[in-house]
């Protein structure tokens, strides 16, 4: 987009970079240019983008996944879970601190309402933060059995890495543990394909439906055999 502005004459600074007021002081202290254009051409950050796979606070989203994770290998139920003890890194507890929300918006910052909703409805998308789903009587109760806590290695890990350690207990006894070091999504752990087409026609299905949402899916697929853009 910059460089079609460009093209277009729209002028900007030409230190935006590395200015008083540019990105490097904003985002950092004592950033180093000298090696800016060393890897040009050849290191492509876009390739290390992360692909949200819930909505909401990203500092809940390894919490989720080691959640959902260990619901996958153990096969158990909501209904079948004791407590539930997730040990987060620092910015988890600050950012995503609300133990009962009333709102969507405190729901998404909310760790106790997004495990909980995982685990009960086996994803957070669009539909976590409908009215229905905010009150919902299941949701709330497990968010009861929810405690969470500050945990040292995962917390020295950060900012590098963003996980979170899930211990679930079950009423049958059993004590289920999950270090998730990484976010599914991040560069670390990549969505598959698979993945990826599951959260389109989950979001665009409801939209334009799910036909629609197929054909857009096998376009998209498409794309870099295509003359012209659809």
């Amino acid at each position: 987009m910059a460089a079609q502005l460009a093209a277009q004459g729209m002028k900007s600074s030409l230190d935006v970079l590395e200015g008083e007021a540019g990105l490097g002081n904003a985002m950092g202290q004592g950033t180093d240019w000298t090696q800016v254009g060393q890897t040009l051409g050849e290191d492509f950050h876009i390739t290390r983008l992360t692909f949200k796979n819930h909505i909401g606070c990203g500092h809940t989203f390894a919490a989720i996944d080691g959640a959902l994770e260990l619901q996958r290998i153990h096969g158990f139920r909501h209904e079948d879970i004791e407590s539930v003890s997730l040990g987060v890194y620092r910015p988890t507890l600050d950012i995503a601190p609300h133990v009962d929300p009333h709102t969507a918006d405190q729901a998404r910052f909310s760790l106790h309402y997004m495990v909980a909703t995982a685990l009960v409805h086996g994803s957070v998308r669009l539909s976590a933060f409908e009215p229905e789903r905010l009150n919902d009587g299941v949701t709330r109760a497990l968010m009861k059995r929810i405690a969470k806590a500050l945990d040292p290695e995962v917390d020295a890990a950060f900012p590098g890495r963003r996980g979170a350690r899930v211990v679930i207990v079950l009423r049958d006894g059993r004590r289920l543990e999950r270090l998730q070091p990484d976010r599914k999504g991040d560069p670390e752990l990549p969505l598959s394909d698979m993945d990826l087409e599951g959260k389109l026609l989950e979001l665009a299905s409801p939209v334009i439906g799910d036909v629609s949402a197929r054909e857009l899916l096998n376009r998209i697929w498409r794309l870099h055999q295509s003359a012209t853009l659809p």
